[in-house]
């Protein structure tokens, strides 16, 4: 009996004995298991580190894609010639819905100024003769005295009528035998906006007869007027009530070219009929501008003879369409 539970005791011992060793054995130690947890805190720090770069490469990815996808369908940038075409017809739309009816050729807006443009020039010279030809004259006769002469002043008044049409009226005071008079020098209506590219002025106006007979006393680039123009149409020159119509002419090669056609009363008393006159005078003038180089713009312009004017040639350059020429 004693034997029996010695043998058990044995096979017991046998059995437990392994197990327990094997238990010993695959426990790990304690400096392994701290090594354990430092490399899966740093393939943890590794992998949050790639989850980053993961995700700005996908938002960058998508900002790419967001870009291209705008760039398609966004329409190509116009050219510099369709932009230019684009204005001028903004421009003409712009201008057609401000464009006033027919009523109101003559009749100004109430919200326009009524206050025309004025200007005031003077006209002055210093007379000086030296030797015996200096002696003085009876009175009233200042031709060859050592002077100074106010010799004339200009009012001039100008203003739009309206978006059509515009009003200018140059006034003289000047000094004659020692008297001072007052004169209308010009005064015309001028309609800007006609068709087919016509302009149109009616009142008083200097004839186009040249260039010198055009130009008032203070605008002219000498001391007194041309002997050509004073012996043919007095002092003043010729300006005459009558009508003007002048025109820009299209061409195929793009000049300047313009043509005018005067219709004027025959009251200048130094050439024509002077007041006993019932008749008109008729001035047709043609003028040319080419431009020969970036030194040299001469420019010139015939008019035919018609009833009272004569063949002139001038200089100068486009004159723009509703500007006085003074």
């Amino acid at each position: 009996m004693m034997n029996r539970y010695a043998l058990l005791a044995f096979l017991l011992a046998g059995v437990v004995a392994p197990s327990g060793l094997h238990a010993e054995q695959s426990a790990p130690p304690v400096d392994g298991m701290a090594g354990l947890k430092s490399e899966m805190a740093e393939l943890r720090r590794q992998m949050q580190e790639q989850r980053q770069a993961y995700e700005s490469q996908i938002e960058q990815l998508r900002r790419e894609v967001k870009d291209l996808a705008g760039r398609a369908a966004a329409p190509p940038a116009p050219s510099p010639k369709d932009e230019l075409a684009a204005a001028v017809e903004a421009a003409r739309k712009e201008a057609a819905a401000a464009e006033p009816g027919s009523l109101s050729l003559f009749i100004r807006p109430g919200t326009q100024s009524f206050n025309p443009d004025i200007s005031v020039i003077g006209d002055m010279l210093g007379h000086y003769v030296s030797g015996e030809h200096g002696e003085r004259r009876p009175t009233g006769e200042h031709e060859n005295e050592d002077r100074f002469q106010f010799r004339e002043l200009e009012l001039a008044f100008s203003s739009p009528v309206d978006p059509h049409s515009r009003a200018d009226f140059f006034v003289h005071i000047h000094e004659h035998d020692g008297e001072w008079h007052a004169g209308l020098c010009e005064g015309y209506l001028t309609l800007l906006t006609l068709p087919y590219d016509l302009q149109a002025r009616v009142g008083k106006f200097r004839s186009a007869f040249g260039k010198a007979n055009q130009l008032h006393t203070h605008n002219m680039p000498w001391v007194d007027r041309p002997n050509v123009i004073t012996n043919f149409f007095g002092e003043e020159g010729m300006s005459e009530e009558g009508a003007e119509l002048s025109w820009l002419i299209p061409n195929p090669w793009k000049k300047y070219i313009e043509w005018t056609l005067q219709v004027q009363n025959n009251t200048n008393p130094q050439s024509f009929g002077g007041p006993e006159s019932d008749d008109v005078m008729f001035v047709n003038h043609l003028k040319y501008f080419e431009n020969l180089s970036q030194a040299s713009t001469p420019a010139t312009a015939a008019a035919a003879p018609t009833s009272g004017a004569s063949t002139s040639r001038t200089s100068g350059g486009r004159r723009a369409r509703g500007s006085t020429s003074r």
